[in-house]
């Protein structure tokens, strides 16, 4: 999908999707988090949904299991209501 750089229409809106590098971007995998940071994915204008080539996809599902292979660790405040 982002391989070539190329832009596409949304799957959920008229918008167009872009390839960005991303920026401490937090995804959801395997029942954990886990920040991007320097990796190319694709983020629509107008609705603002990520999109994961499949090699961002894998790299962070085995980072989400073997976290001691992460470039580095950083902890997530969270609040409960």
């Amino acid at each position: 999908m982002m391989a070539d750089d190329s832009e596409h229409r949304c799957d959920f809106c008229s918008g167009t999707v872009r390839a960005m590098v991303a920026r401490h971007e937090p995804m959801r995998v395997c029942g954990k988090v886990v920040l991007l940071d320097g990796h190319v994915i694709g983020k629509c204008d107008r609705c603002g949904h990520l999109y994961y080539p499949a090699e961002v996809v894998k790299v962070a599902e085995h980072v989400a299991m073997h976290s001691e292979e992460a470039t580095r660790n950083e902890s997530i405040p969270v609040t409960s209501a």
